[in-house]
């Protein structure tokens, strides 16, 4: 049966008009460049793939492999902005439009401020005094806030808050969870921990081991409620149906009244709501007895909520939903007759369904890593027949939970060992060394995936499966030729300051005439040994350490063999071990304080901060300038963590510098008048993932008070200096 594409062309083109015009920020006549390329590039592939279809896709393939490996050597230099005004106190009223994790939307119903900020509305709401549970969508409450516009939206970091209202349906699917939990608490292991993230998305039994060994693996996806999860659910019950027997419409009753349910178990969020309207498209194709004539439907379901709502056009979520439910129509009944000529068509058709959803997943799900692990694409196979059961059996037994706890246990333990064998495949892979290949990041990694994986369909569709080998080999053989060339290539030399990506934590390289310092590694070895090879650092001159905080020195063993001399402050217990640990490598320690200058080959460090007799922690943090010249600039100064407090005893003997580190990942705590005599034109600001609200609008605003521009590592990646002056960004920012 042919696809119904005629809708479904000109709505992904203006999706990619969109995504284009979001991602650009391009004005009108771009936008119509931009419309007439991807209408002339689709009319061109179409009449290319009807008459030459296995070349069209051979030439595709290595096309976007030569792409992807070009935009692998691009970099970008960006400077985010700042809030639009400085952050007020409001007491709001509000309304959560989505569950947990934060940062979340919500709907501020009222409030009353120390200004006049006028209504506030719709809100992002980035850190709230709440316990996570409480985090349901539809909760009502009241907190005291800091509020500031960013970018025309409302933002809310609040405290005090006391919760009003939890909405019916948080209420039952709290207690529906309570009582899975109960009946599940005695299965042991990973697979007991797992099993309710799996099956309902809830991660509470999840340690961090646990979910750390997940994402290394490539598995976290599964314990996301997603399109995939709708598409599972819905699937399930559809060929549960036809299992026994039931006619077309009472199947499509079946399915649609087990995806109702696992939406409320889940919390009816808007990304669940999408994902669940989604698959109910996918039921009316059912239901017309045509699959694949549902394509129209999802194509208008598409346009209406980029018409509602295009900033959807970039949601991750989004496309999953929209990838899921195009697999499930467009695949799964061919992968289900294929796969009914070794299998029962019931078992046959079960599999299918997730299958097909989790391929047309695939693409997005390896480019948000911004790269290919070869050990994880074998993960997730593995997990591939297992997650489909977890996820069915394991709604089947919080169902029955409801009524007997035995009985819901005893259900859930069916599916024990397809979650303790998911469990056990993320464990394996933290045995096994980490192997990534690169590709491109964001939305052009995923396009280029997308069209990866439709060029081996096309081939294959066409019963050339030599030729799918062929090309997928000349398209890993053109990447593993090139892509290390062009990493070498790309790789920075001429810097005089690098500030590392090594996430929540600081780890900066400084660079004069061939010698080089390391101040702080951050918390993650892997991260620093990146960056360490992206700048040819393979020698560190000096180890300056701020202070012994894990963010700040926790991979201090993985550059012990690098360097032989640790600078460091005051020390207590925790300091006293680490400085063990390098002094087994062969490590010299040198304690200095206030007044004390350093001397690295040409690089000058003169210490600031702290005092004689200080404490270690963050109060006892060292501050250094570093100066490369005698001209009285320091070209970097270094605060370390201190705080407001010891930051106003240091006026007046900061020197001016080229570039400065903000203190403390920018948190509030900071005097603006050390920053307005410093007045770098450079601060970065090392931060990534965290819970403390880094970076916080009031830091960023004396930064930008000062006219200096804030660089930051959760934006920008790792970011350098160069010699000349100019700066240089591992990626855009968003």
């Amino acid at each position: 049966m042919r696809l119904d594409l005629r809708l479904a062309v000109p709505v992904a083109t203006a999706w990619a008009t969109i995504s284009a015009a979001t991602v650009l920020r391009a004005d009108g006549a771009a936008l119509c460049l931009v419309v007439l390329a991807v209408t002339l590039c689709a009319v061109m592939s179409a009449w290319a793939l009807r008459r030459h279809p296995r070349l069209f896709a051979s030439l595709l393939m290595i096309a976007v492999a030569g792409g992807a490996t070009l935009l692998l050597a691009v970099r970008w230099s960006s400077v985010p902005l700042t809030p639009d005004d400085p952050p007020e106190r409001c007491e709001v009223e509000a309304r959560l439009n989505a569950g947990n994790p934060l940062p979340v939307t919500v709907d501020v119903a009222a409030s009353e401020c120390d200004g006049d900020p006028g209504p506030i509305g719709e809100a992002l709401m980035l850190e709230a005094e709440l316990n996570p549970q409480e985090l349901g969508f539809g909760t009502r409450f009241t907190a005291d806030c800091s509020t500031w516009l960013f970018e025309g939206t409302w933002m809310l970091e609040c405290t005090d808050a006391v919760v009003l209202e939890r909405p019916t349906h948080a209420v039952l699917s709290a207690a529906w969870r309570g009582e899975f939990q109960q009946a599940t608490a005695w299965l042991p292991g990973d697979g007991g921990a797992l099993l309710a993230g799996l099956a309902i998305g809830d991660t509470s039994r999840t340690d961090d081991d646990l979910q750390k060994a997940m994402l290394d693996a490539g598995l976290s996806h599964l314990t996301a409620v997603s399109g995939a999860n709708c598409a599972i659910v819905t699937g399930a019950g559809f060929a549960a149906a036809a299992a026994l027997g039931a006619r077309r419409g009472v199947r499509v009753i079946v399915a649609a009244a087990t995806l109702v349910l696992f939406a409320v178990l889940v919390t009816p969020e808007p990304s669940v709501v999408r994902a669940s309207l989604m698959a109910g498209i996918a039921l009316l194709g059912l239901l017309r007895g045509e699959p694949r004539g549902a394509l129209p439907l999802i194509a208008l379901a598409v346009f209406a909520a980029l018409f509602i709502n295009p900033q959807l056009a970039l949601t991750v979520g989004f496309v999953l939903s929209v990838l899921a439910t195009t697999g499930l129509v467009v695949h799964s009944a061919p992968l289900g007759a294929w796969l009914s000529k070794w299998l029962p068509t019931p078992l046959a058709l079960a599999i299918a369904v997730p299958a097909a959803a989790q391929l047309w997943c695939l693409p997005m799900l390896i480019t948000l890593d911004n790269g290919v692990q070869p050990l994880s694409v074998l993960w997730n196979l593995a997990a591939a027949p297992a997650a489909p059961i977890v996820t069915v059996v394991g709604l089947v037994a919080c169902i029955a939970a409801q009524f007997s706890g035995i009985i819901g246990g005893l259900i859930a333990a069916i599916a024990w060992p397809a979650a303790a064998w998911i469990g056990a495949l993320a464990r394996l892979s933290e045995t096994l060394p980490s192997v990534q290949v690169p590709w491109p990041g964001g939305w052009i990694g995923a396009v280029l995936s997308a069209v990866l994986v439709a060029g081996a369909l096309i081939m294959l569709r066409r019963q050339r499966l030599g030729s799918a080998v062929v090309a997928a080999a000349c398209c890993l053989g053109l990447l593993s030729a090139t892509v290390p060339q062009v990493v070498q290539w790309s790789a920075l030399r001429d810097w005089r300051i690098v500030q590392c990506d090594v996430g929540q934590g600081h780890a900066t390289l400084f660079r004069a005439a061939g010698q080089t310092v390391l101040i702080d590694t951050g918390p993650d070895p892997e991260a620093l040994r990146e960056c360490l090879a992206t700048t040819h650092v393979d020698r560190i001159d000096a180890l300056l350490l701020t202070h012994f905080d894990h963010d700040h020195s926790g991979a201090a063993e993985a550059v012990a063999g690098l360097t032989s001399t640790v600078v460091h402050g005051p020390t207590d217990a925790d300091a006293a071990e680490q400085l063990h640990i390098l002094a087994q490598h062969g490590v010299e320690a040198v304690e200095v304080e206030q007044g004390q200058r350093i001397d690295v080959g040409p690089i000058g460090i003169d210490v600031l901060w702290p005092p004689p007799e200080s404490d270690a922690g963050n109060e006892g943090s060292l501050v250094l300038a570093l100066h490369a010249d005698a001209d009285g600039v320091a070209e970097l100064i270094v605060l370390g963590d201190i705080g407001e407090r010891q930051q106003r005893r240091l006026k007046g003997s900061l020197p001016p510098a080229h570039a400065m580190l903000a203190a403390h990942h920018c948190s509030r705590d900071q005097d603006a008048a050390l920053y307005a005599e410093v007045a770098p034109p450079v601060v970065l600001v090392g931060v990534g993932e965290n819970t403390y609200g880094h970076p916080t609008p009031s830091c960023l605003s004396l930064i930008e008070a000062a006219d200096s521009a804030a660089l930051r590592t959760d934006l920008l990646g790792t970011i350098a200096i160069m010699a000349d002056g100019t700066v240089w960004s591992e990626r855009r920012a968003n």
